[in-house]
């Protein structure tokens, strides 16, 4: 079975390419120009987006772009640029502008990256997921399990569910004080809820533990 460490990396590198341009094909500048490059992307209570007009601003912590502090502020910048945005970084914050087709082609990258992972997680026989479903702006996940195979210990992946749900959600312009993802684990065969939680809870969570 994947380890839920292992689901969540994936979905982090998704984002962190989409951001450092490890796509390819052409993409519009934020002005208008033409260039080799798509999207970006982070993680949930991270990010603010301010649309403009023509173009968007996401804002992304640093460490989420480079967790190993390896990139210099010039590699940064110079990677948006090759990929057909701006990029302006002050401390641990780096703001992107890219185009609304940029940002909607990002969030549709995104959208099929947590529908492959679901699939994986599902098709996955060590587990006891019989489906995994969504509703379109991904702030409610149901995943249907064997009630007979289910161990409390797979609840865990609702995280994975938490943070791209809250990715997708904050780069479609969601404020962080309204940001939240609900899953619900249901017995496929009862439809009885055996385990539910949200984003908000477990973010809660996260900030009441001791450093």
């Amino acid at each position: 079975m994947k380890s839920v460490r292992q689901v969540l990396l994936v979905l982090t590198l998704v984002a962190i390419t989409a951001v450092l341009g490890a796509c390819s094909g052409q993409a519009e500048q934020p002005g208008g120009a033409s260039a080799a490059g798509l999207s970006s992307s982070a993680s949930a209570p991270a990010v603010e987006v301010d649309e403009g007009l023509l173009s968007v601003d996401v804002a992304i912590r640093r460490s989420l772009i480079d967790p190993e502090g390896e990139l210099t502020d010039e590699q940064i910048i110079q990677s948006a640029k090759d990929n057909g945005m701006a990029a302006v970084v002050n401390d641990d914050t780096v703001t992107y502008t890219m185009t609304r087709k940029q940002q909607q082609e990002m969030l549709d990258r995104m959208r099929a990256s947590i529908q492959e992972s679901t699939d994986e997680l599902v098709n996955d026989a060590s587990n006891s997921f019989t489906d995994i479903g969504f509703n379109d702006d991904l702030t409610a996940f149901t995943v249907e399990v064997d009630g007979q195979r289910y161990s409390v210990f797979e609840s865990f992946y609702a995280v994975v569910l938490f943070v791209g749900g809250g990715l997708f959600q904050q780069f479609s312009g969601v404020e962080a004080d309204d940001l939240d993802v609900e899953v619900q684990f249901v017995d496929n065969a009862s439809g009885e809820v055996l385990e539910s939680g949200s984003l908000r809870e477990w973010l809660d969570q996260q900030e009441q533990q001791p450093d």
